[in-house]
This record gives structure tokens, sequence and C-alpha cells, in this order.
């Protein structure tokens, strides 16, 4: 049986065969003169004027009882006995019903009289999403069977978390935390470190970053990382006393370098599959060798302190990756660098306003705003699409404490969320007036104080439930003499996002306290499947906390009681200090929400290839979302993951053959993949894909 066929049961797919058998050179319509009682001429009949027949007083050379000085009327093809004024159209390339027009309403799907022309229905019934013929990423179903985006359905799986000091050198380590289905992967095993790479790249032979300069490879101390649209992730190297850089990893194998032109992608991996990498097995950790450490590169010079590292949206007509953004953090004035997303070339290099200089993270909202926090208690923006720098915001909470701001993240209203770092470990919530550009600096604030509950609230995340967590380095102990280790277990703290602005008592509030399996919990976020997890510092450890889809803690061991003891631990390099947005959730979800439906079809049945011809769609789509449609084609379904693509197209239909972008190729084809890019600026507002026909044509004796 056909994939069509396997399709077509499993999904109900409805295809339409339009057209009209014009095997005998005229159409279907048999009798040329319905309702004017004429029939077609006998071949061996005279013709011409004044003979006998159906017009004996007039010139009708057809013999259909039409022509100049008959008594039925003006023939307008008088050689052509099935046109004449009566008749009905019949899609055969002529103008049957001599209106001045050829196969109006006649024609089939195709916008011909192909009897081979046929169309897949899509959306009827629900849409297929089974792989390897169908995905989905970030988008859903709604109550009506329609497309919509739902970050639910994500599929990134993995945390990337920069170990500070491991190695000598700083590293890396990507975490698996969650498996897709048994039947794409039956030996998944999630919450475990599944790759270690160092935070730079020094190519054996060829030890220069993007820039030509010499790379470091000692003392890198990597903290904050990002995670872009394709799961790729980014890690900024503070480099104290030496050389400030920003590293970039394929997240996908098919993204890696091929360097040594082997044939084989070279990259760490568990391959003993006991949770963790071991350093000191090359197979595990090839270091410099690993293929999937794309680019390093130097910004700034000697004692820069890259601390800061975000991603903005990127083009989503191209697909292309988000350009990285990463501030000084120790130099006058203090500068802020754009480097280019495919290639780590220095796009732009800004100087931030004058006040201040210690810029320590950053968050690109929805609509395109850099927002760069700093230790000092003090907030700054930058236009990701004009490059224009705003001015200082002051927070009114600001009290001349040292460390006041750590952590930074946006939610889905574009406010901004701060980790305070001083003595009462609050949170910092800054909601901007969006009326123009510089009114961006006239926002609100509002503060959370948790005194009772340690030192040193660092890493905050928000979720789409309308929770906000905050990482405790020591939720309920002292932090010792000169910074060290804490006296207790780290822990998230859950407030409310939508809080009026003011002065909150976190404490007095009550607002839930979970404990981490760790101690110096510098880190919050938030996976795919909405659990949180927590970097700790001290114990060199991510610890994982599962909440329902409330955001309330679940009792996963069954004890009865919702406590650390239902968490789950995973062991990373050496002291892991990332406090920023490190699973990709909030460029997904708050940045750009946006997600792809993909669809592979199998053209017509028997050995031949299809003429693919048009992609139409039926979809809503509201002020500030988009529906981009791009397809590829090919011979089979490997082969047509790594096609050209060809798109976007914004409005139906998608004529594949037309110039501006296509036409397509290869075309004719076996396969068609049709990629639906739905995105929103506008959050909760989502475009709506409502159903989609794919038109092709398949040789008549195929059908």
């Amino acid at each position: 049986m056909s994939i069509s066929a396997r399709l077509a049961g499993l999904f109900a797919i409805g295809v339409a065969v339009g057209g009209c058998d014009c095997s005998d050179g005229f159409g279907s319509n048999a009798d040329p003169d319905a309702g004017a009682s004429a029939v077609a001429p006998d071949a061996g009949e005279a013709k011409g004027k004044g003979e006998t027949g159906l017009c004996p007083s007039g010139t009708d050379g057809d013999r259909d009882g039409f022509g100049e000085g008959c008594g039925k009327g003006p023939d307008c093809d008088d050689g052509n006995p099935y046109a004449h004024v009566g008749l009905d159209e019949t899609c055969d390339f002529a103008d049957n019903d001599c209106d001045g027009l050829i196969d109006e309403d006649v024609q089939n799907d195709c916008g011909d009289c192909d009897p081979g022309c046929a169309v897949g229905s899509y959306g009827d019934e629900p849409f297929p999403d089974e792989p390897p013929y169908s995905d989905l990423d970030g988008v859903g179903l709604n109550d009506e069977g329609d497309l919509v985006l739902d970050s639910t359905t994500l599929e990134f799986h993995f945390l990337w978390i920069a170990n500070s000091e491991d190695l000598a050198r700083g590293t890396v380590s990507k975490v698996r935390t969650s498996c897709p289905p048994a039947s794409e992967d039956p030996g998944c095993v999630p919450n475990v470190e599944v790759a270690r790479y160092y935070s730079t790249l020094c190519v054996p032979g060829d030890c220069t970053d993007t820039t030509g300069g010499p790379v470091q490879t000692s003392n890198n101390y990597p903290s904050r990382t990002a995670v872009d649209f394709s799961g790729d992730a980014w890690v900024a190297n503070r480099a104290f006393g030496g050389q400030g850089s920003v590293t970039k990893y394929a997240n996908d194998i098919s993204g890696c370098v091929d360097r040594d032109a082997d044939g084989v992608i070279t990259t760490s991996a568990d391959w003993n599959d006991d949770g963790m990498i071991d350093p000191s097995d090359p197979d595990e950790f090839p270091g410099d060798l690993d293929e999937c450490i794309l680019f390093t590169t130097n910004l700034g010079g000697v004692n820069y302190y890259m601390r800061s590292i975000a991603l903005d949206a990127g083009d989503p007509a191209t697909g292309g990756p988000g350009n990285a953004w990463a501030a000084t953090n120790n130099v006058t004035p203090a500068l802020l660098y754009k480097v280019d997303g495919t290639t780590g070339a220095i796009s732009e290099t800004l100087t931030l306003p004058a006040g201040s200089t210690l810029w320590y993270g950053g968050a690109v909202d929805g609509e395109g705003i850099l927002w760069l926090t700093n230790y000092e208690g003090y907030l700054t923006y930058v236009d990701t699409e004009t490059n224009e720098v705003g001015t200082i915001v002051t927070n009114s909470f600001f009290s001349g404490a040292w460390c006041s701001h750590y952590g930074i993240a946006v939610d889905q209203d574009g406010w901004v969320w701060l980790g305070g770092c001083n003595r009462d470990g609050g949170v910092y919530r800054y909601k901007p007036d969006r009326t123009d550009f510089a009114s961006l600096a006239s926002g609100t604030w509002m503060r959370v104080s948790f005194d009772g509950r340690g030192p040193h609230a660092r890493g905050v995340a928000p979720d789409t439930r309308g929770w906000v967590w905050v990482a405790h380095t020591c939720a309920n102990g002292t932090w010792a003499a000169g910074g060290g280790a804490c006296g207790s277990l780290g822990g998230i703290s859950r407030i409310p996002r939508e809080l009026p602005d003011g002065d909150y008592d976190g404490d007095a509030e009550g607002y839930l306290l979970l404990y981490t399996t760790g101690n110096n919990t510098t880190g919050a976020g938030v996976d795919f499947a909405g659990n949180i997890w927590g970097v700790n510092y001290e114990s060199s450890s991510a610890t994982r906390i599962d909440v329902d889809g409330d955001g309330e803690p679940i009792d996963v061991n069954g004890d009865g009681l919702v406590s650390n003891a239902d968490a789950v631990t995973v062991p990373v390099g050496y002291h892991p200090y990332t406090y920023s947005d490190f699973t990709g959730y909030g460029l997904r979800n708050f940045t750009s929400p946006s997600g792809t439906y993909t669809f592979v079809h199998e053209g017509c049945d028997g050995p031949v290839d299809t003429e693919w011809r048009e992609v139409r769609w039926d979809a809503t789509v509201p002020p500030g979302t988009d529906i981009l449609v791009y397809v590829r084609s090919g011979d089979d379904l490997v082969a047509i993951q790594e096609a050209d693509r060809y798109g976007p197209w914004l409005d139906s239909p998608a004529a594949l053959d037309e110039p501006s972008q296509g036409p397509i190729a290869p075309n004719p084809s076996r396969y068609l993949r049709v990629e639906f890019h739905l995105s929103t600026t506008d959050p909760p507002a989502t475009p709506i894909l409502h159903s989609f026909d794919i038109v092709y044509s398949c040789p008549s004796d195929i059908n």
C-alpha cells in the first residue's frame, strides 16, 4: 500500500479529482446544442451556403445550425460544432457558449482541463500530527480543531548550563529534560547530562576566533547562556583578567560542522549511559575536536567581563537565527555588541548610557526591545531593529545597597523582572510605558522582599501560567563570610505575576517556597513541560521540581508530602553559574512566540513523479500575527529534509511555479513538504490555520 493510501485511511484525507474526460478532443458535452434541438453533423453531410440542413439560408461551416445568415443566429467559431450561443461551457480549451471567455467556471483545481488534477485537503478532519509525515513544533489544536500557537508542544528538551570553573577553562553542560514518545526514541532517558563542551573553540592548528584573534583556553569563567529558535545555544565568557567572548553550539547534529571531512560528526555524548559526561574519556568529551562547537567571537579587550547575553527574534521572513547581544561589565564607556547569529561576526558596537558600567544581563521583549540590567540597580534599553539606545532607568526601590540587580527576564506583557541580590532577597518588576521609545523609561515598579529566605534572589523566570519563579541562593541560611557556600539548601519561590504595583513582604504573604536539592542556587528556569529547574553553584548540579498545569508542586514519590525529596538532581560540571534563559522558554513564549506545522504529502500513485501546482490555505490572521508558508520538494523522505526551501508566501495561494518565490525544484517530484510558520508579536493573540489544500497533477492513467 502506498504512503498516500495509508495516510488516507489514518487521517481521513479528502482527495478530489477534478476536470473532465477530454479524450475525444471536444470535452464531455456529448450534445453540442442541448436545449436548441441541434445535433452534431453527419460526416458525409454537405456544408456551406444554400445547402440543405440546419441552416439552408446561411453559411454554417460546422453544420451546428449557427452561422452567418442562419436562423438561430451567428456562430463565434464556425469551424467547431461545439461552440455557439446557448451551449454549456465545457472544459475543452474553447469558447463553447460564445461569451468571449474560454472554459470559465469549469476548469479544475489546477486551473486547466487536465484530468489528472488532484487535491489533498486537510483540516476538515483533525490535522495529521504523526511523524515522519507531519510535525508540531510550538503549535497545537484549539477547541475547534484548528491549529494555533501552543508552547506546550515545543520540542526543546534541553537545558544549557555554564560551568564557571570546570576543567580550569569553563564548560557548558547540555541536560536532557524530557523524552519524545517511546516510539521515536525508545532508549531515551530524561534528566541526564547528554553532552559537555568547552566554553570556547580552539580548533587544532587554527586557534583563532571569528575576528582572527587568539582564543583563550583557560579561565573563561562562563556564566549566562541563551537558546535560540533552533535549540542552538550561546554562552558568554566573563574571562576575568583575560579576553571575554561568546560561543555558539549546535543543538542538532545536522547543524554541526565536519571540520576534518571524515564524514562523521565528532561530538560529546554519554556513550556509557551513566547520566553524565566523563571529561577524561575522549569519546564522551572530545574537547576542541568537538564539531558541534560552531565558533567563538572575542568581544572587547582584556578585562571587559562579558557577563550578559540575550538573543533577538531574528528574521521570521527568512527563518534565520536571532542575533546575540552582549554587554561589557567593567569598562568606561560601557559597550554593547551585536553578534550575527549565523556567522558570529560583530555587526554593531553600541555605546551604552553614561552613569553605569556594571551591566549584568539582558532579555529581549516581544516588541524587539533589549532590556539590560545593572548590578547597581539600573536598567537601560535598546531597539534591536534600529539599534537606538535608550536612557538610564532607576529602580524606585533602589536604596544604594550593593548588588541590587542580578537576573533579568521579560514576560508576555513585556514587563521586566529582576532578581534582587541585595540583603532582602528582593524581586523587582518594571512596567514600561510603551507610548513611544522615549517613554519606555517612564514606567512603574513593584517589589517583593524575602527577608526570611536568605540573601540573594538571583535567577528569575516567568511562566505562561501566571507565576514568576525566583532562585534564592540560601533559602534559609547564612551567606558565609567572604561570599562562600550557603549554610543550607537553596530554594525557589513562586510569586503571582499580576501583583499591583507596590511593595510586598513575600514571607508575610506566604508565597510558596520550594527547596532544591543543592545549595547556592543561582538560576531558575522553566522547561517546555512546565517544570521548574534550579542551578546549584556549590553543589555542581541542577534540580528539577515537577509542577502541574497550575504550577502546583507534585508529590512525585507518592509519600504524601511535597518536599525536596520529590525533586530530581542532575550532576553537571564544576560550579554551574547560570541564571539566564537557559531553556529558551522566554524567547519562544515572550520574545517572539512562534511555531511551525510541517506536513509531507506523497503525490501520485505508481512509479511517476507529481507536478506540484499550488498550496492554498484558509486562516484567520489577527493584527500582530502572521502565517508564512514554505515548501520543499524531493524524491524521498530523507532528501526532502535537506532540500532547498522556497518561500515565504504570506497570502494564499502559494503558486509553486511563480518566479518570485519559486519555481520550486525539483518539480515534478515524489513528495512535497509544506511548512506553516505561525508567529505573533501581540500574545496571547495567535494566528489560526483552519485548513489547507495541496493541488497537484498526475498522469491521467494513474488516476
